[in-house]
């Protein structure tokens, strides 16, 4: 506990002593081109790279992108199990710099454990390097520098959340790159591209955009949903 409040406080120390500053690492953390549109961006280029695409390396890099989604719906899970873990700029214990950008009671209800950026772009890294070690590196060291890193500063996380998240992530990663998984892939979802190619791609697409922005849009739809119901 010690090392995390440690690491904590040596990455948000430059929070809160310039607007300048916390606006830019704000925007670096909100803005889905600095972390979820480059590596759909990566895996979109593996995709399609070379003239005769192989089907194994594509379906790798389905079972990396549903490794995703089973890791945000899977943390989710933990979230709700686990006690409640504030996150560390609500918590005047935890000795953070509360960032000038922050507007207060953004984050009200949500447990700082585990982080589910670490999980979804740390499994999505982990199973693109089963196509590519070299660009899966890439990947995993982008999510550590413009998505999880960025969140420790401004005080949304303990680095022991992105470490664990991290680290879960990678394990679903792995075990969805196993081989039966990947030959119910290549079988049933794979055919789709030259069966129903625009049903297909739009699907992908959609899947892509959503990991992008970390289902952003669909949690927004459904606490709307959620909402219209408490009133019925």
């Amino acid at each position: 506990m010690d090392l995390d409040r440690a690491l904590l406080h040596a990455l948000n120390g430059s929070m809160n002593r310039s607007l300048a500053w916390d606006s830019a690492i704000d925007v670096v953390n909100r803005n889905a081109l600095f972390g979820g549109g480059v590596t759909m961006t990566v895996v979109y280029g593996l995709w399609f790279r070379g003239v005769n695409a192989t089907v194994e390396r594509r379906a790798r890099l389905l079972a990396a992108l549903i490794a995703g989604v089973v890791s945000v719906a899977l943390g989710r899970a933990i979230a709700l199990g686990l006690p409640m873990r504030i996150r560390p700029l609500q918590d005047p214990s935890s000795g953070t710099r509360v960032p000038l950008v922050y507007s207060g009671g953004e984050f009200h209800g949500w447990s700082s454990f585990p982080s589910d950026h670490a999980m979804v772009f740390g499994s999505i890294a982990v199973g693109v390097g089963y196509t590519s070690p070299f660009v899966g590196s890439l990947l995993l060291a982008h999510a550590i520098i413009f998505i999880c890193i960025p969140r420790v500063m401004l005080g949304l996380h303990y680095p022991s959340d992105i470490v664990f998240g991290s680290g879960f992530g990678a394990l679903v990663a792995m075990l969805l790159q196993r081989r039966p998984f990947r030959a119910w892939i290549e079988a049933h979802i794979l055919p789709q591209q030259t069966k129903r190619p625009e049903l297909f791609y739009a699907c992908l697409f959609l899947l892509c955009y959503q990991l992008a922005n970390m289902f952003h849009d669909a949690r927004v739809l459904t606490g709307a949903i959620a909402k219209l119901f408490e009133h019925v």
